[in-house]
């Protein structure tokens, strides 16, 4: 089970790093299960003061939870959501780059 439980955290450590950023890997805590016979991968996310952004098939996209859903945001929404939940405190004309594209 071993190279099994290796195989998975592999799997899911490089999608991680590849599709959202090595920076966001230490949100994640890891717990492998045998349930029913089957390996079992639990995730937990901590929620990140940083927004990510997730490298899709059209470029960066950005995601956010609604209750028990998650919804994409169009190339505006982004801004409007940062804005209004993280950059409140921060002139408009001063926010960095950094914060809003991943590049």
């Amino acid at each position: 089970m071993r190279d099994s439980e290796d195989l998975v955290l592999n799997m899911l450590s490089s999608l991680v790093i590849d599709k959202i950023g090595v920076e966001f890997s230490n949100q994640l805590e890891t717990q492998i299960e045998l349930v029913n016979g089957l390996i079992i991968c639990v995730v937990n996310v901590s929620k990140s003061t940083n927004p990510a952004f997730l490298s899709g098939t059209g470029g960066s996209e950005f995601f956010v939870r609604v209750f028990n859903t998650s919804r994409q945001l169009d190339s505006e929404q982004p801004m409007n959501y940062l804005w209004h939940s993280h950059l409140r405190n921060t002139a408009r004309g001063d926010i960095d780059g950094q914060i809003i594209s991943r590049k």
